[in-house]
């Protein structure tokens, strides 16, 4: 993955996207502990890829990618990946950082889109708190998913699930 050119014509929502990169993949002494964060959760899912792969690639699918960190590093990784996210504007952006590796992008709304693969792993990272229904997520994610596959979701919010 390489680091995207700065361009002044981006818009507010994209220029966010770029500064939160320069904290978390490009510069370790803008943000430190942001950094070290970013990159723990990163190792923790690689970790958890490789495990599961067996030495074998996998079909992965990550919904509300946002700038499509993840997809693009497991893409790199030799695992067939599938970006989502409801802002095109983001996934454009994505792709100006792809260099290489078996990668979709698709800008829409995880309920509007079918798929005719499923996939071994579904991430769906820091999307769960924005839902007002989030186990119709789950299910939803989960007609995606091939027998014994896995769902990881993730939230920053840890008191969203607490009293559900």
């Amino acid at each position: 993955m390489k680091a995207p050119k700065y361009d002044e014509s981006w818009d507010e929502e994209v220029k966010g996207l770029y500064a939160h990169d320069v904290q978390e993949i490009w510069d370790a002494n803008a943000c430190r502990h942001v950094w070290n964060q970013y990159h723990n959760q990163l190792d923790t899912y690689l970790h958890l890829v490789t495990t599961l792969a067996h030495g074998g690639p996998l079909s992965i699918l990550d919904v509300g990618s946002a700038q499509a960190t993840l997809a693009l590093i497991l893409a790199e990784n030799g695992h067939r990946t599938c970006a989502v996210d409801i802002r095109p504007h983001f996934l454009d952006y994505a792709k100006s950082r792809y260099t290489h590796g078996r990668i979709k992008f698709i800008a829409g709304n995880i309920f509007d889109i079918s798929f005719d693969e499923k996939f071994d792993i579904i991430f769906a990272n820091q999307i769960v708190e924005h839902l007002v229904y989030p186990q119709r997520l789950f299910g939803h994610l989960r007609s995606f998913m091939k027998v014994g596959g896995n769902l990881v979701v993730t939230t920053p919010n840890q008191e969203y699930f607490v009293n559900k």
